[in-house]
């Protein structure tokens, strides 16, 4: 017997509509104070069809998003600030070729708190800040390929998660033609409700495998540190050298699949005059081996789809390897 094609054919349309306000007030004793407020108003459509079924529908999401602010001087070369907002993404719908029931996703909404120090040093020569932030996300996002058929993806929603951590920086002129910068930033992002109702649906109420509350949230690394020098050159040429190094992030909602730390090394010269620039680059200069995606293959045993497999079913994807180019702007 031959194989039956079954293509899907998907028209989305997206339309967007804002208002937004923000201003800000400096009082006497030096505090000030910013206050913002956003009206999003967010249409979307899909018409689909295939084999099994079609879906033709509209919907359209709302949201009153509030932001509020303050920085206070607290002398010539320390500023404290903190800040709340909310956030929000639209809901939508699925390209992929699921029932009609699992074609739409709901919009997902956040509150976002932050809290900072910026100073600088031995006379400006020296900046720093550090910050601690925290995110609380209702229905947030989750971008899956299909386990049972990974040619498909389609967007899920968790019910809830929180993002928090810190985050230190610091930039330095050594000399008149040497900066150097370092930054370090420590994050928790955990699923704290996480149903999968699309793959429920397929492997069924009774099955395992669709629930991920209390996981940590996938391709969030326990810590991102980036160490820079720019160095200027004679006769309009600079050059820019970078390590950036990414803590150990799990590849899979499962966490069963794990991509240890690396480090990254890039570097950039260039020339620079009037207008127009030359430049040559290089990315991963060490041709380090990570991986930055992966396919979830443990449930595509069709003889017990309600099984996943162990983690060796999960096909890493490789990240970028060593780039070297040249590139030439105008502006």
């Amino acid at each position: 017997s031959r194989p039956v094609p079954d293509y899907t054919t998907s028209t989305l349309s997206d339309e967007d509509t804002a208002l937004y306000w923000q201003s800000s007030y400096t009082l006497e004793s030096g505090l000030t104070l910013t206050g913002g407020l956003r009206y999003q108003n967010s249409e979307r459509s899909i018409n689909r069809s295939n084999n099994s079924n079609s879906v033709n529908s509209s919907d359209d999401w709302d949201d009153v998003l509030p932001k509020l602010g303050a920085s206070s001087r607290l002398s010539e070369t320390d500023t404290l600030y903190a800040s709340v907002a909310k956030g929000f993404q639209s809901g939508g719908f699925n390209f992929y070729g699921g029932t009609p029931e699992s074609a739409q996703y709901d919009s997902a909404e956040s509150w976002n708190y932050e809290l900072g120090w910026s100073s600088s040093w031995n006379d400006g020569r020296v900046h720093t800040r550090v910050a601690a932030f925290y995110s609380d996300f209702e229905n947030y996002q989750v971008y899956r390929l299909n386990p049972m058929n990974p040619t498909e993806a389609y967007m899920v929603n968790a019910e809830e998660a929180t993002s928090y951590g810190v985050e230190l920086e610091a930039e330095a002129q050594a000399s008149e033609t040497i900066t150097l910068s370092a930054a370090v930033g420590l994050v928790n992002a955990e699923f704290h409700s996480y149903t999968d109702n699309v793959l429920r649906g397929v492997l069924g109420p009774m099955a395992a495998g669709y629930e991920f509350g209390g996981n940590d949230i996938n391709f969030v690394p326990e810590y991102t540190a980036n160490l820079a020098a720019h160095i200027q050159l004679p006769w309009n040429l600079s050059m820019q050298w970078e390590v950036q190094g990414i803590g150990t992030y799990w590849l899979d909602e499962a966490n069963t699949a794990e991509q240890d730390a690396y480090a990254l090394v890039n570097g950039r010269i260039s020339y620079k005059r009037d207008n127009w620039e030359l430049f040559a680059y290089w990315r991963n200069l060490t041709d380090e081996g990570y991986s930055n995606n992966a396919l979830d293959l443990r449930y595509t045993d069709y003889s017990n789809p309600a099984a996943p497999r162990d983690a060796g079913m999960i096909l890493h994807i490789p990240g970028r390897p060593r780039t070297l180019g040249v590139g030439l702007t105008a502006s």
